[in-house]
């Protein structure tokens, strides 16, 4: 839910029916993703902001995009993040669309190499909890046409994300 803007801190999803196959969750660290940047290409992304657009997301979405910064601060650990994925980040305004294009392509897959991923293989009854502000979370599709139900409880911020 980058596209808020204050987006929830933590989310939970409880697996409420799982198909017989599939249907898993990966989650990335961002701490890790940003971590492993060269230190020519953090001083690059970090004076940047991106823009947050969830219009695909809810098409009841009628408020603009929010404006992120493409690196961020952890309010609480200190520790550095990027904040950037390919579900509702759009563009890097400052930046000519090509140019910004090839950017976030090139994050939207760092970001989720593997080595920073743990996946989670759901059972009825399952809670995951994660931290928005470092953990991207992605559905794997590979569930064909079976029911999968997860109910999701975010747990409100009081502050934007920021450097």
């Amino acid at each position: 839910m980058s596209w808020k803007e204050i987006p929830p801190k933590i989310s939970m999803l409880h697996a409420r029916q799982v198909p017989s196959v599939g249907g898993d969750t990966f989650y990335a660290s961002q701490y890790r993703a940003y971590d492993d940047l060269s230190e020519a290409m953090k001083a690059f992304l970090e004076p940047l902001e991106a823009e947050h657009d969830g219009r695909n997301f809810d098409i009841d979405l009628i408020r603009r995009p929010s404006t992120h910064p493409v690196v961020v601060r952890h309010p609480e650990t200190g520790r550095k993040a990027l904040y950037v994925n390919g579900g509702f980040t759009r563009r890097i305004p400052s930046l000519p669309p090509g140019e910004s294009a090839a950017i976030l392509n090139f994050l939207y897959d760092h970001c989720t190499r593997e080595r920073y991923q743990a996946r989670i293989r759901y059972e009825r009854g399952t809670l995951a909890m994660w931290d928005n502000r470092c953990v991207q979370h992605s559905a794997v599709p590979d569930f064909g046409g079976e029911v999968r139900e997860m109910h999701r409880v975010a747990v409100l911020c009081d502050q934007r994300p920021s450097r």
